[in-house]
């Protein structure tokens, strides 16, 4: 029998969830779905279409706009899996060593693109857009768990999708105060605008956490369909994303335990599905873990990937007016004992209590943060609006939605005024690629090429050649690396100290275009002239040789 509280929220004792899904033959419904995502991404890809679109005569634009270092690093390892290998070798150091499991999935990509002859930066993009479609559609398969009406279904994906917080607020105050400007993984907008797997990661939690509630199913195929989906979630997260697998699982175990307190039983399937996620998350989270930090390289690059979630004033701010329904939303289902409430709470608490934790990567925990708050925001929403009639509420909803939505505008305007401004961290000149492509395409073998920092990022994006920095994460030791790279490139050291530098780095070529000039070497001056002979010209860029350097291995 269900009670009278339970017809209100829509389960029953047994919670039969899945009578709100979605379903596949709501035609009408999922066009909607469609509309507004290809809407989403036509947004969150203005700057990029910006970029290919509006190249100034003499420059050539990279395909990157958020995080450029990231994304080009990303492109370095698409070329390594066209090249073959399942392993990536850091490209931004002169060390050599026998690979880690690291970007397995832009390694995939690159196997990918060469059975489709696409090019790296072809096939980041068709990955980003491809991978951003399927999140969305997930995103709101997993709100028909939460929200039985269409009308609150689709306005909790509309504000999943496009609400932010404060950021456009503090912009006049003179830098980017608040997560929603400055972590893509912590705003599903600006998620959309950056990297190729990050939505896919969390479109496998969302997965994951389907899996779970939809427990209890009578058909054994519809049983074995939620385990299979648990497992393959869990497994393709903890590859994606290790730390939000760990957190998954926390999660599931708090939230479980929860549910057994309340209720006094344990939801046996539930029980099943998460050690289906242990036996398929754990060993690939294990084998990364441990295949970083047995690599010298790999270890070092764990030590010096900090990502530290800023002061709790700029969490605050990146989901600000968010905040004040979602609270409301949250003390609300406080005493519930259906699991998806249980489940959501926990998410939401654990979440942000992980921001905090004493670890080294607190703030790439902050992905999926935003849609646990914006699911709360609108059950919050349904409490305070539940008293008023349907076209107030519609208008409340409206106004609220354009109060939201104003730093993701800010951001499409902010990197699209990057590409017009030619940033150079997503340009090179003319010359820059040339010097580049030729040097991939008449160099097979692998050597160590020699630029300032901010032209060495672009190398192993753009050839199968290494650099000797350019990443400030898996660059060994790379703040000194990179003073010493500047020095190289000074006017104030002497031909014996720069001798000692391209033995170090058993330099094979040397790039000298404006960028290195802006150090102070000058057209030449490189000294050594024994060792270092021109190779040939590209527009401002030359190209050199180093041919008789001895090899110090150190």
């Amino acid at each position: 029998m269900v009670s009278q509280g339970n017809r209100q929220s829509g389960h029953s004792a047994q919670e039969p969830s899945q009578r709100w899904q979605v379903s596949v033959r709501n035609h009408s419904e999922w066009i909607w779905v469609l509309a507004v995502s290809g809407l989403a991404m036509l947004l969150a890809n203005l700057p990029y279409l910006l970029g290919y679109l509006s190249a100034p005569a003499g420059f050539v634009y990279a395909g990157v706009a958020v995080a450029p270092g990231d994304i080009l690093s990303y492109l370095s390892a698409i070329r390594q899996g066209m090249n073959g290998s399942w392993l990536y070798h850091i490209p931004y150091t002169f060390y050599e060593h026998g690979g880690v499991p690291a970007y397995t999935y832009y390694l995939a990509l690159g196997h990918l693109a060469r059975m489709m002859r696409l090019a790296p930066q072809a096939m980041l993009h068709l990955a980003r857009i491809g991978g951003s479609l399927f999140f969305l559609v997930t995103l709101y398969r997993f709100l028909g768990k939460y929200f039985r009406t269409r009308c609150w279904r689709r306005y909790a994906f509309l504000l999943a999708v496009f609400s932010s917080g404060l950021g456009w607020l503090l912009l006049p105050l003179g830098g980017y105060l608040s997560m929603d400007l400055t972590v893509p993984e912590a705003n599903t907008f600006f998620m959309l605008m950056g990297n190729a797997h990050f939505p896919v990661a969390l479109a496998c939690l969302l997965l994951f956490w389907s899996s779970l509630i939809d427990r209890g199913e009578p058909s054994g195929a519809r049983r074995n369909g939620g385990r299979l989906q648990a497992f393959v979630a869990a497994g393709v997260l903890a590859n994606l994303q290790p730390f939000i697998f760990a957190l998954a699982l926390i999660v599931a175990s708090l939230a479980l335990g929860a549910r057994w307190a309340r209720s006094g039983a344990l939801p046996r399937e539930s029980v099943v599905r998460v050690v289906a996620a242990v036996a398929a998350g754990v060993p690939m989270a294990g084998w990364i873990t441990l295949g970083m930090m047995r690599d010298p390289l790999g270890y070092q690059w764990l030590l010096q990937n900090k990502n530290l979630t800023p002061h709790p004033g700029y969490v605050l701010s990146a989901y600000g007016l968010l905040w004040i329904p979602a609270v409301l939303g949250a003390t609300s289902i406080l005493g519930k004992k259906s699991f998806r409430t249980i489940l959501l709470l926990t998410w939401l608490l654990t979440t942000l209590a992980g921001l905090y934790a004493p670890v080294d990567f607190q703030r790439r925990l902050s992905l999926g943060l935003h849609t646990a708050i914006a699911i709360s925001a609108v059950l919050g929403l349904q409490r305070m609006l539940g008293r008023y009639k349907p076209h107030l509420q519609e208008r409340a909803r409206q106004l609220f939605f354009v109060a939201v939505i104003p730093t993701n505008a800010a951001l499409v305007l902010l990197y699209s005024a990057g590409i017009l401004a030619r940033n150079p961290q997503l340009y090179m000149t003319r010359g820059e690629y040339e010097a580049l492509a030729w040097l991939d395409a008449h160099f097979q073998q692998v050597d160590v090429v020699l630029s300032s920092t901010e032209l060495a990022v672009f190398i192993p994006a753009f050839t199968d050649h290494r650099a000797v920095s350019g990443n400030a994460f898996s660059t060994p030791n790379a703040k000194e690396t990179e003073a010493e790279v500047r020095s190289f490139f000074s006017a104030e050291i002497g031909e014996a100290e720069r001798e000692r530098m391209l033995q170090k780095w058993r330099v094979k070529y040397i790039l000298v275009g404006e960028r290195e000039r802006s150090s102070g070497i000058g057209s030449l001056s490189l000294g050594l002239n024994n060792c270092i002979s021109k190779v040939r010209s590209f527009r401002e860029v030359d190209l050199y040789g180093v041919d008789c350097l001895p090899r110090v291995d150190e």
